[in-house]
């Protein structure tokens, strides 16, 4: 009797995406004057706040385990135009995660 094996590949990421190709595949060239982008970093438990301007947002990208725009597993940069729902989303999906402010975006 022959026993065959799975394989079980790494799940890759089909193209790239950053938090600004995200952007303009979302709002197209609709500019919001303040955009809140959440950091959501489900190893630490903790959730940092960027501006769009942030260096680790320039350098964000979607992984085969953190995504833009969406969960997965280890997090995800999330986008949001109102403060009021970044805030409600922290105090929904997260509310034992401890929730602060980028400190490169504060030094601005």
């Amino acid at each position: 009797m022959t026993t065959k094996l799975a394989v079980i590949e790494k799940p890759e990421v089909a193209e790239e995406i950053t938090v600004t190709s995200f952007l303009q595949e979302t709002c197209g060239d609709d500019v919001y004057p303040m955009l809140i982008i959440l950091n959501v970093d489900k190893p630490d438990a903790k959730i940092t706040s960027h501006d769009l301007n942030c260096k680790w947002v320039k350098k964000a990208k979607a992984t085969s385990l953190k995504g833009v725009g969406s969960l997965k597993r280890d997090g995800g940069w999330m986008i949001f135009t109102e403060v009021a729902d970044a805030r409600e989303f922290c105090e929904d999906r997260f509310p034992r995660y401890k929730v602060k402010t980028c400190g490169t975006c504060v030094e601005k």
